[in-house]
């Protein structure tokens, strides 16, 4: 390889700003329509199983605990965050979409959050 040709781009380079971001020393803004990890209310949870029965992976499981007490179990691991359980929720406040991202574990059950509704 010639250094004439690449000479003159490494120069260029050190005077430019880098092409890289500085995660996670500086964060940069997220979108309002991100979908990060989803949140769920216990407390707004009719337990329809909506979101249960039209989850493509199965990552939400809603279970009948006592009378209308729901345990919700929600696996980070299987979800795809296409936002299918948001949607298809008849209550506003009962799942939503959180803007956090940085999502990772060193188990599976790290990434298996539960969640008791006591209403």
């Amino acid at each position: 390889m010639k250094t004439g040709k690449i000479l003159p781009k490494a120069i260029k380079n050190l005077f430019s700003k880098p092409a890289t971001s500085e995660y996670p020393a500086k964060k940069d803004a997220i979108f309002d329509d991100y979908r990060g990890l989803i949140a769920y209310n216990a407390e707004a949870c009719i337990g329809c199983m909506s979101c249960k029965r039209d989850c493509p992976t199965g990552a939400i499981d809603i279970e009948k605990v006592g009378d209308k007490q729901y345990k919700a179990t929600l696996r980070i691991d299987r979800c795809v965050f296409c936002g299918q359980c948001v949607e298809s929720c008849p209550r506003d406040d009962a799942l939503w979409y959180t803007s956090e991202f940085e999502l990772a574990g060193l188990t599976k059950d790290a990434m298996k959050i539960d969640v008791l509704s006591d209403r």
